[in-house]
């Protein structure tokens, strides 16, 4: 049986990571619009979905939802790294009070899985 996610979401973004189950950001139900932060990994073997650190996007507010998420071979993060293409982003409008704008990026992230931080990559001109 696959154990229940720690966060109820939708549009997130999951993939395989050495060995184990990724779970990227999403949506929540509580209407607020902006994709969540969140990461969470089911490692092989284990019988329930433990949270990693919240994604660290610069210029980002939250997360990316609706991302696609690729699990690639690597060594150079303690958990493992995650690119995310495309998706959704929040991005800050002035208002008069907290104001997001969600828009389709083009971007693809490096999500190292260790410390949340994602990297946009250089894109082809």
């Amino acid at each position: 049986d696959m154990p229940a996610l720690r966060t109820a979401t939708y549009t997130h973004a999951c993939c395989t990571v050495r060995g184990g189950v990724v779970v990227i950001s999403g949506e929540d139900d509580n209407f607020n619009l902006d994709p969540l932060s969140r990461v969470e990994v089911l490692p092989r073997g284990a019988d329930a979905f433990a949270n990693l650190p919240s994604l660290s996007c610069d210029g980002v507010e939250g997360g990316v939802e609706g991302a696609a998420a690729l699990p690639v071979e690597e060594s150079d993060s303690p958990a493992g790294q995650v690119p995310l293409l495309g998706g959704n982003i929040t991005v800050s409008v002035l208002c008069e009070d907290h104001c997001g704008l969600t828009e389709a990026t083009v971007y693809v992230y490096l999500v190292d899985l260790a410390t949340g931080v994602c990297t946009p990559q250089p894109t082809p001109h």
